[in-house]
């Protein structure tokens, strides 16, 4: 019996060191797929180059950011400090507060229409939109005699599953054709507070003939640009190459010879600068955004780092809260240019839409009464801790070193919201 049990007991070892030596097999094939498809993205576009010849920085970004398997937007969750930045919802509560209470000005504004949307672009984790949902919650006597519905535009199905994870009820369901079988539409659910949710791969899916409120927060910051330089009094536009001289796939950046379409199209006859970036895919939503608004009434707020006209490139990817190289990390890093709100404003009044800023995050803040709300939020905590965290985030939000000068706010509206029995009246908070 027991040189029985011995020979048991060496059997069980034995086992226990094949399945040890096995799930070693497997890590090390785990870490080896790993290591495969980070580098397969950038494989993949050095192929493509090599083959077809240099792409656009547009292009180049589009496939950085997309591509459905290995895009930087597709498979990750990028924000807070365990990821690579932080946006100003994920920063304190108070800024999609004031948020929705811009809304809920604006809908008073514009005589209380009984049916509404709010759509966002770019939701993040969707941070801002559940504290604006909540402050609309907070606000059931204002708001008892309105339908209000909520549309996600989200191109990543993981961030999609992410929002809906955050923003629902726990048994809401994800896909379902019974509350609008005409409509377009990823997912589906119930907010926790009682809203239908939508979320949609494009904006063109999201209803239209509808009242509608637009909120894009750095949204347009990651759309492609293109890049063009003045050389020789002739512009040219810059492209992606692959690096010659090294075997393992790297990039970099050359001036193609000669114009391209992109060139001739996209460029202004009087810019002035040196070198500039234009992005048409934002002139794109811009304009959809805008002959929305123009035709069906409505708002829009897009805030974003960016300027009026006035910079040159500003082409950088964004790695654990640093500036990295955008050749170098494809799909491992986010790439983004600051927003030319100049553009955008150009396009929005060519669609008969009042437009209004772009002002600074500070100024736009301040003016909706982030200091009264802080006051609030201090009085009311017993927490020094959280005391502190609160006043260190509103300093980052408002302060001009920090976020209150980088970033802007820019408002289109109908331009029968400008008018009331009184006459003229000034959009909330750009007065």
């Amino acid at each position: 019996m027991l040189r029985l049990l011995k020979e048991s007991l060496l059997l069980k070892k034995k086992h226990f060191a094949a399945s040890i030596a096995s799930v070693a097999t497997c890590n090390q094939n785990f870490q080896k797929d790993v290591q495969a498809q980070t580098i397969s993205l950038k494989k993949h576009l050095h192929d493509k180059i090599k083959t077809t010849g240099p792409i656009s920085v547009a292009d180049f970004m589009l496939q950085a950011l997309t591509d459905p398997d290995e895009g930087y937007y597709m498979k990750r969750d990028m924000f807070g400090e365990d990821g690579d930045f932080v946006t100003s919802p994920e920063l304190s509560q108070m800024f999609g507060e004031l948020i929705a209470i811009w809304i809920v000005n604006e809908w008073l504004a514009c005589g209380s229409p009984t049916e509404v949307q709010v759509v966002e672009l770019g939701p993040g984790r969707g941070t801002l939109m559940e504290d604006v949902i909540r402050t609309f919650n907070s606000l059931g006597n204002t708001l008892k005699n309105i339908s209000i519905s909520i549309h996600l535009v989200e191109i990543s199905l993981y961030l999609s599953n992410l929002q809906h994870k955050n923003l629902c009820q726990v048994n809401s369901d994800k896909m379902t054709s019974k509350v609008e079988p005409r409509l377009h539409y990823t997912l589906h659910g119930k907010s926790k507070y009682g809203q239908d949710m939508f979320w949609h791969d494009r904006i063109q899916d999201v209803p239209a003939k509808k009242f509608t409120f637009f909120i894009a927060h750095e949204f347009f910051d990651a759309l492609p640009v293109h890049q063009f330089v003045k050389d020789n009094n002739i512009w040219k536009e810059v492209y992606v190459d692959v690096c010659t001289t090294s075997n393992f796939p790297n990039f970099r950046f050359v001036l193609l010879p000669h114009p391209t379409l992109a060139c001739r199209t996209l460029i202004k006859p009087n810019e002035h600068r040196q070198k500039i970036e234009v992005s048409p895919r934002s002139g794109i939503i811009i304009e959809e955004i805008a002959r929305r608004i123009a035709h069906n009434g409505g708002s829009a707020l897009i805030a974003d780092y960016g300027h009026f006209g006035s910079k040159e490139h500003t082409l950088r990817g964004f790695k654990s809260h640093k500036i990295v190289d955008v050749l170098t990390n494809v799909g491992e890093a986010d790439v983004t240019a600051d927003v030319d709100f100049k553009y955008l404003k150009e396009i929005a009044e060519r669609c008969d839409v009042m437009t209004c800023g772009p002002i600074t995050q500070q100024s736009f803040l301040k003016n909706m009464g982030i200091d009264t709300r802080i006051m609030m939020l201090l009085r009311n905590s017993d927490s020094e801790e959280m005391k502190r965290k609160l006043i260190g985030s509103y300093d980052m939000l408002v302060n001009p070193e920090k976020m209150g000068e980088k970033f802007k706010f820019f408002s289109m509206v109908n331009k029968d919201r400008l008018l009331n029995n009184e006459g003229k009246t000034a959009v909330t908070a750009f007065a």
